[in-house]
């Protein structure tokens, strides 16, 4: 009989083993052939890897920007420019001089990318309750301040700087109103007052993909957010404010 190990053949002839020599013809074919089918399943493991790694990065960074919807939520600082007012409030005299008020808020939004460049977005933005200002009597000082907040609907566009970064902007129009709040100068008082206006709005910033997710810091000048004489006192301006806003988003 005989068998085989390690390409040798061995043949037993009168119950003594003898050693051949290795029959290579049949096991070269065989080896190339192996060797062949390992490189092939390497190649085709590699490929698939590499596949799996760049749809991993498209997903992971978001660089398909392709017609999607998108809701976003973040917290914003806003800066009011306060108008200067040389008026009466009942007999009294009061001024004040142009001033800034800063103050936090939040701002939430949904858009809608019909292309990697262009889409559309409708926000509505709390721009905060702090922007107050100070008025000076004959007898003293009073506080007269404001709440600001603001919807917006606006087209936006994209451009991409780097790899997973992009550079935003928009450009629309807002529907801005100030909750005033009540000013007293002594026993007399300004009734609560709320302020509305259409104003333009801007904005640029930039945007990191993050698959399904996005970090974007963006800034938005709201324009007028009173039609005049917002503080009641007869000869005040209107309050304009801007905001820097930081935010998360999911697109679905």
């Amino acid at each position: 009989f005989s068998s085989r190990r390690r390409h040798t053949r061995y043949i037993s002839v009168t119950g003594v083993q003898t050693c051949a020599l290795p029959i290579l013809i049949g096991d070269r074919h065989r080896v190339v052939a192996e060797r062949k089918l390992f490189a092939m399943k390497s190649s085709t493991l590699i490929n698939a890897v590499a596949v799996a790694a760049a749809t991993l990065t498209v997903n992971a960074f978001g660089e398909e920007r392709g017609p999607s919807a998108y809701l976003g939520l973040g917290g914003s600082r806003g800066n009011a420019q306060l108008p200067a007012s040389a008026g009466r409030i009942g007999n009294t005299s009061v001024q004040t001089a142009s001033s800034q008020a800063n103050a936090s808020g939040t701002k939430l939004y949904v858009g809608y990318r019909f292309s990697p460049t262009w889409g559309t977005e409708f926000s509505y933005a709390d721009l905060g309750k702090k922007y107050s200002d100070t008025l000076t009597t004959p007898t003293g000082s009073s506080l007269g301040g404001a709440k600001l907040k603001a919807w917006s609907w606006s087209g936006t566009g994209s451009f991409e700087l780097l790899p997973h970064l992009w550079a935003i902007g928009k450009l629309g129009i807002a529907r801005d109103r100030a909750d005033v709040d009540t000013t007293c100068v002594g026993t007399t008082c300004t009734a609560p007052r709320k302020n509305s206006s259409w104003s333009p709005v801007v904005g640029a910033g930039a945007e990191v993909g993050l698959g399904n997710y996005g970090l974007r810091l963006e800034y938005e000048d709201y324009g007028k957010f009173s039609t005049g004489d917002v503080l009641s006192t007869g000869n005040s301006g209107s309050i304009k404010a801007h905001a820097v806003t930081l935010s998360l988003q999911t697109r679905f």
